[in-house]
C-alpha cells in the first residue's frame, strides 16, 4: 500500500497541501502547523484502508436461524508505554510489541523525546531545531528531509516500524500521528532511528497497536453485522447459553477461533444444538405397602403425573394443580416421561385419587430434580400407591351401585372406577389389570368388534388365514380351498391387581371370502388362536395356537392356520377280528350247552 507523496505549496507564509493543484489554499485543504517555516517539503499522504464489513449468524442444527444471541470480535492490540517505551533507543533493536497476524494495522503514536545533550525535542516523525541551528528561526523539521535537503542538517530522527521509514503525516503541536501499517505476520518492532546524536533520552512516548473489539447480538433472522472493520485476523466468539453446546462453525474452525476478514471472506455462521432435559418413571401398584416397587407388584395406568417449574435456586413449595407447567398420563406400562426440558429446578408429582395412599416417594410425595445445562436426564422417578381396605358393607354398596349404573346405560357407554385407578367402559378400553368378562364377549362376538381396545396407541398390524394346505407346501395356492367366516381370537398376559397373570382377550377377527383376517394391536405379546369349531370334516394341522410378538409399527404376516380333511376309515379285515371273535366265542358256549342238555 504504497501512499502518494504530495508537494506542499508555500503561499505567503502559510504552508499547505494543494490537493487541486490551483495555487490556492482551499477550506478543505490541509495546512501545516509549524510555527515557522519557509521551506518547501513533501507530506505523505496516506489514504484509509478500505474497510469491511462482517457478517455473523446463528442456527441451530435444523437450520433454523436464532435471534438474540451474542458475539464478541476482538482483534488485538498493545500499548508501549512509561518504562517499556525506553526500549525505543537510537540505533538499537528497538521494543518488541510481540507476534500479529497478518493484516493491517493501525498504529499511533503520541508524546515526545529529546535528544542532543536534552537540548532538542523530537516526536514520531519530527525534529525541533532552534534558530541557531535553522535558518535563524525556530522550526520543527520533517525527520525524512533531516541530512537530506541540507547535508548540514545532521541527524535524521523518526520512530520506525519493522526497520522501515514511516511518513507520519503533516506536523501537529499536539504530536500525535497515524499510519496504517500492512503487517505480514510475525513480530512488530518499534524503535527511533537517530542517525547522527545516539543520545536519546527523557522519552515519554506512548506507542499503541490499536486494539478492534466489541459485542453484537443477532437480529431477528439469526444475524447481525460489524461494520467498517480493517481487514486481518480477528477472534469471534459465540456467548453460548444454558442448555445449549457449539456444534460447527462454518469455516471448519472452533468457537473463539480467528477468522481471517476480507473483500470476499465476510460472514460467518455458527451452528448450536439444544441440550434438554428429561424426567420419566413408573406408577406401580404397592400391594404389601412397603414403599418397594417388589417384582410381582402391577403397574397402574391412567394415573396423572404433574410437572412444575419450583423455581431455581429457590426451596421447593407446596405442589398445586393451578401452578401446573404440564402433565403426563401413564399409559398401559405405568410409563410417564416429560422431555424438552430446559436448564433450572422441577418439582414432579402425582395427582391423588380417592382410596389410596402415596408409598413412594416419602419426602413430600414429590420429587424435586435440577436439569442442568448439559440436559441432565432422570428415569426411574416412580411413584407407588396402596389401595387401601374398604370393609364388606362399603364393598357390597359400591357393587350394588355399579350394578344399577350399567343396567340404566341399557348398553350405552358408561365411565366407572375400578380398583386399579383407570378408567374402564363399555367400550373395552383394555389395560393391564382390567379383563373380559365372558357375558361381555358373547356381547361383540357377532359383530367382530373389539373386544378389549388398548389405551396405547395401536400402530401394529397382525395379518393371516385359513386354508387347507392339500399339497402339504406350507404356502396358500390358488386352486387351495380358504375357509370364509371362520372366528380368530387375539390373547395377552396381563398382570392383574393381586399380581397374578391372567389370559385375556384383545380382539376377535373374522375370516374374509378369502380366508384371510387382519388385526391393528399396540406392540406386546399375543397367542392367537381359531375362537370356535373347525369346518366339519376338518382339523387343525400343526400348532393350533400361534404365539407373536409384536414391535413398535410393526407388520407382521403369516399368522395362518392350516386345516387338513379327517381321513374316513376304509375296510379291512383285520378290523372285523375282534367281533368274529366275539361271535364265534357265543356260537362254542351256545354249543356246549346245547350238548350238556342232550346227554
Amino acid at each position: 500500500m504504497e501512499p502518494e507523496l504530495q508537494e506542499f505549496t508555500l503561499l505567503g507564509f502559510e504552508l499547505f497541501v494543494d490537493d487541486n493543484t490551483n495555487g490556492i489554499l482551499d477550506e478543505d485543504e490541509l495546512v501545516s502547523e509549524w510555527s515557522n517555516s519557509c521551506q518547501i517539503r513533501y507530506l505523505v499522504r496516506q489514504e484509509v484502508p478500505e474497510l469491511t464489513d462482517l457478517e455473523l449468524c446463528k442456527e441451530d442444527t435444523s437450520e433454523n436461524r436464532l435471534g438474540g444471541w451474542e458475539f464478541e470480535y476482538k482483534r488485538n492490540g498493545v500499548v508501549i508505554e512509561g518504562e517499556d517505551s525506553e526500549e525505543l533507543v537510537s540505533n538499537a533493536a528497538g521494543k518488541n510489541a510481540g507476534s500479529f497476524p497478518a493484516g493491517i494495522y493501525k498504529i499511533n503514536v503520541r508524546g515526545t523525546y529529546q535528544y542532543g545533550n536534552a537540548v532538542m525535542v523530537a516526536d514520531a516523525g519530527y525534529s525541533y531545531r532552534p534558530s541557531s541551528i535553522v535558518l535563524g528561526n525556530d522550526s520543527w523539521v520533517d525527520g525524512n528531509q533531516l541530512g537530506l535537503a541540507n547535508p548540514a542538517w545532521v541527524g535524521a530522527l523518526k520512530v520506525k516500524i519493522n526497520g522501515n521509514d514511516i511518513n507520519w503525516g503533516i506536523y501537529n503541536s499536539d504530536h500525535e500521528y497515524s499510519y496504517y501499517f500492512e503487517h505480514t505476520g510475525g513480530d512488530i518492532i518499534f524503535s527511533i532511528f537517530d542517525s547522527a546524536y545516539g543520545d536519546n533520552q527523557n522519552i515519554d512516548l506512548v506507542v499503541e497497536i490499536e486494539e478492534s473489539t466489541g459485542t453484537v447480538y443477532t437480529n431477528e433472522d439469526g444475524c447481525t453485522s460489524v461494520e467498517g472493520l480493517l481487514p486481518g485476523a480477528y477472534m469471534i466468539t459465540e456467548t453460548i447459553p444454558m442448555n445449549w453446546q457449539f456444534v460447527s462453525r462454518s469455516d471448519e474452525r472452533n468457537n473463539g477461533d480467528e477468522f481471517i476478514l476480507d473483500s470476499e471472506n465476510n460472514s460467518l455462521i455458527f451452528t448450536n444444538e439444544q441440550q434438554l432435559g428429561e424426567i420419566s418413571g413408573y406408577k406401580f401398584n404397592d400391594l404389601n405397602n412397603n414403599g418397594i416397587w417388589d417384582d410381582d407388584e402391577p403397574v397402574l395406568p391412567g394415573w396423572t403425573i404433574v410437572l412444575r417449574d419450583s423455581g431455581f435456586g429457590l426451596e421447593p413449595v407446596a405442589f398445586s394443580t393451578a401452578e401446573v407447567d404440564n402433565t403426563a398420563v401413564t399409559n398401559e406400562l405405568g410409563f410417564y416421561s416429560f422431555t424438552d426440558l430446559e436448564f433450572g429446578e422441577y418439582e414432579v408429582c402425582e395427582i391423588q385419587q380417592d382410596g389410596w395412599s402415596q408409598t413412594l416417594p416419602t419426602d413430600n410425595g414429590c420429587y424435586n430434580v435440577f436439569i442442568d445445562s448439559e440436559g441432565q436426564v432422570y428415569s426411574n422417578l416412580n411413584f407407588g400407591n396402596y389401595l387401601l381396605p374398604v370393609d364388606e358393607e362399603e364393598e357390597e354398596e359400591e357393587e350394588e351401585e355399579g350394578e344399577g349404573s350399567s343396567e340404566g346405560e341399557n348398553g350405552n357407554e358408561e365411565t366407572n372406577q375400578n380398583n386399579t385407578g383407570t378408567t374402564t367402559t363399555q367400550t373395552r378400553t383394555f389395560t393391564t389389570t382390567t379383563l373380559i368378562t365372558e357375558s361381555e364377549t358373547e356381547a361383540e362376538e357377532d359383530e367382530g368388534e373389539v373386544l378389549g381396545a388398548q389405551t396405547c396407541e395401536e400402530t401394529s398390524v397382525l395379518s393371516g388365514s385359513v386354508y387347507n394346505d392339500e399339497n402339504s407346501n406350507n404356502t396358500k395356492d390358488e386352486d387351495e380351498r380358504s375357509f370364509a367366516g371362520v372366528k380368530v381370537s387375539i390373547y395377552a398376559w396381563v398382570r392383574n391387581e393381586d399380581g397374578a397373570l391372567e389370559r385375556v382377550l384383545v380382539k376377535q377377527v373374522t375370516t374374509d371370502e378369502k380366508g384371510e383376517w387382519e388385526a391393528q394391536l399396540c406392540a406386546g405379546k399375543y397367542e392367537v388362536e381359531i375362537a370356535d369349531k373347525l369346518p366339519e370334516g376338518y382339523e387343525v394341522s400343526g400348532d393350533s395356537v400361534l404365539e407373536v410378538d409384536l414391535g413398535e409399527d410393526a407388520e407382521v404376516k403369516g399368522a395362518d392356520f392350516v386345516l387338513e380333511q379327517i381321513e374316513e376309515a376304509g375296510f379291512s379285515f383285520w378290523n372285523l377280528c375282534p367281533t368274529l371273535l366275539l361271535i364265534g366265542f357265543i356260537i362254542l358256549l351256545l354249543y356246549l350247552l346245547f350238548r350238556r342238555k342232550s346227554s
